[in-house]
């Protein structure tokens, strides 16, 4: 349970990725259920390593909260408000570093902003979640 404005609320945090949605879909039998328990006052938020702009729209079509947790838990965010609540960056001379070594070692580096994804590689293709 959570208190938000003085009222405690029942509260869900579940992932979107593997665990919401199975082999990128978000089933109808899955929706139901988070309509079903947030009608009842409760609060369902997602929670994904995806940016700002996934999740919100993932979020909306799902009718979970209006809160979410993305990019691995760096950004807390309110899309009804559009208002970041809380967010840890990571410095950009630290992200060129790593960057750096990736390029060294020939490895895939991939880092999620607010609302774009970088990478230095892309080997696959970003299946989107169908709904």
């Amino acid at each position: 349970m959570i208190y938000i404005g003085g009222t405690m609320y029942k509260i869900i945090f579940s992932d979107i990725d593997r665990t919401l949605a199975v082999n990128g879909v978000i089933t109808d039998e899955n929706i139901k259920a988070i309509r079903d328990y947030v009608s009842l006052g409760n609060k369902f938020v997602l929670v994904s390593g995806r940016t700002i702009n996934y999740t919100s729209n993932i979020s909306k079509k799902v009718g979970a909260s209006n809160y979410i947790i993305c990019n691995n838990g760096s950004v807390v965010y309110d899309y009804l408000n559009k208002k970041i609540i809380y967010e840890n960056k990571i410095k950009r001379e630290t992200l060129l570093g790593i960057f750096n070594i990736a390029k060294k070692y020939d490895a895939r580096c991939i880092f999620g902003g607010t609302d774009i994804t970088y990478t230095n590689k892309i080997k696959y293709k970003d299946l989107e979640l169908e709904i």
